[in-house]
């Protein structure tokens, strides 16, 4: 997660946000004639200073006020405190010196690699850099830092001997998502002038479509574009289940057609001779899942639809997550010519292609598989054995009607919290996984076009295709691997409905 802060905290340092230029139309990060600056802007040329008054020093003062950097320094002495508590924690609550050192080990292999990887980031986002290469910075400090995590991490039995690894992966897990609580901590205050420019950012917004379609977009345009959804109108609150995400709904049930499309096809062209290549890999596929299903899923009856349900999931979520591997621009800017061919602005033609990178689309997934789960629960233990489950687990029950009553409550409590846990984290799991991928191959895309379009720096290019294939090879692992994921979860919390407590 400390990727996506990361990343941001570059690109608004990089177009304009976070450092001044010498001139004024760079230093405001806008264009002399009051419009946003386009691709054509970003190379660092003399003449783009021409004619350009210097900031005052009250101008340049209320200008770092509307544009505070975070202080990354403090979100990392916050990872380090809490790897201290997590360390301490870990000693009273065991009395072993082993947990508390593993637990320290831990949480060194999460600060040591985000200062290293926050060090060089903020270096190469220091002014003067063009913003492309800013970009590039980001993805190679990323995988300096992910290096420097494993390496660390199969360094641990050299210098603890025998590590309590649940401790270390504690200390590690809990202090990297302390990441997000450190920069929301390290906010700067606004003054006035902030708040007054804040007013500002409503009528801004508005002048954006028509200062990119004159000048282009620039970095941070482009990316909340592609970012933006197809809806069949606005939203007006943060959960609003009046709108319809269409590119979602669109690209899901084609893709859920295309994947019954090939199983059919299998089964129908299933003999019991020698199989062909496509029918001896839907075979293993088959195999694979309903072994799995078989260790999961004790009830032969049910499991007759688990599998196939199984069968589906993997090769349904595969082929969404595939998705991500098309082209950044292709089906967005083919959608925007066909929006304008028909008399629409296609500075307003939105269309994203990862269903499942949207969180309404894997939430929805996930909550399928929460009614799947409260069918069998009522299937298997009856509507009456279910509802004596709900009260009377994990805590049981007492011959006390008073303390029966309260343990009922707790127990209800728990249950639904439960249910509640698996669903959000069954569907952001993989909504997180596929939304940091995508943004990743958009700021790959960044540097593609910062090449294209100004023809300078012959490393953008180079850079873009090393890096656009590297990401797209590792990719393809995290599109399997999160719908099999996906899929092995959907089973375990079936399985766990038809089991007793």
């Amino acid at each position: 997660m400390d990727l996506l802060a990361s990343t941001l905290h570059v690109i608004a340092a990089s177009v304009g946000m976070g450092t001044i230029e010498p001139g004024a139309a760079r230093a405001s990060g806008r264009h002399p004639s009051g419009e946003s600056p386009g691709w054509s802007d970003w190379p660092d040329s003399a003449a783009s200073d021409e004619g350009a008054a210097p900031l005052t020093a009250e101008q340049a003062r209320q200008w770092r006020v509307r544009h505070p950097q975070l202080p990354v320094v403090r979100a990392l002495l916050m990872q380090a405190l809490t790897g201290l508590v997590v360390t301490g924690l870990a000693w009273l609550l065991t009395r072993r010196p082993e947990v508390a050192w593993s637990a320290a080990y831990g949480a060194l292999a999460g600060v040591l690699p985000a200062a290293v990887a926050a060090r060089g980031t903020v270096r190469w986002a220091r002014p003067g850099f063009p913003p492309a290469a800013a970009l590039a910075g980001v993805l190679l400090w990323e995988g300096v830092k992910l290096a420097l995590t494993v390496g660390m991490l199969m360094a641990a039995p050299r210098f603890l001997g025998v590590p309590s690894w649940p401790a270390l992966l504690i200390g590690l897990a809990l202090t990297i998502k302390m990441y997000w609580l450190g920069l929301l901590w390290a906010r700067p205050k606004k003054s006035e002038s902030g708040r007054a420019h804040e007013e500002e950012k409503p009528m801004a917004a508005e002048n954006a479509v028509e200062s990119a379609a004159g000048h282009g977009l620039t970095a941070g345009e482009y990316v909340v574009h592609h970012l933006h959804f197809w809806q069949n109108k606005a939203s007006d609150a943060v959960v609003d289940f009046s709108v319809f995400h269409i590119d979602t709904i669109i690209f899901s049930v084609l893709l859920a057609a295309l994947t019954f499309l090939l199983l059919w096809a299998a089964a129908r062209k299933a003999s019991s001779g020698v199989p062909g290549r496509f029918q001896a890999a839907v075979e293993m596929l088959v195999e694979f899942v309903d072994n799995e299903a078989k260790g999961i899923v004790h009830n032969a009856h049910s499991r007759k639809f688990v599998a196939p349900l199984g069968l589906s999931i993997f090769v349904w979520v595969t082929l969404m997550n595939t998705m991500d591997l098309l082209p950044v621009d292709l089906i967005p800017t083919l959608w925007a010519k066909l929006v304008g061919a028909t008399g629409g602005d296609p500075a307003h033609a939105y269309m994203r292609v990862l269903p499942t990178a949207d969180v309404s689309g894997a939430m929805g997934l996930s909550v399928a598989v929460l009614l799947i789960c409260l069918y069998y629960n009522v299937k298997i233990k009856g509507l009456g054995g279910w509802a004596h489950e709900l009260v009377t687990a994990p805590f049981g029950t007492s011959k006390n009607p008073l303390l029966a009553f309260v343990l009922g409550i707790v127990n209800f409590a728990m249950q639904l919290i439960e249910f509640a846990s698996k669903t959000l984290s069954h569907g952001l799991r993989l909504f997180g996984n596929m939304y940091a991928g995508e943004l990743i191959f958009m700021l790959i895309a960044l540097m593609g076009g910062a090449f294209a379009l100004t023809g300078t720096g012959i490393g953008l290019a180079i850079g873009h295709i090393i890096a656009g294939l590297a990401w797209a090879i590792f990719h393809i692992l995290i599109i399997i691997l999160q719908a099999f994921i996906f899929m092995m979860l959907a089973l375990v919390y079936i399985g766990q409905a038809h089991d007793h407590h």
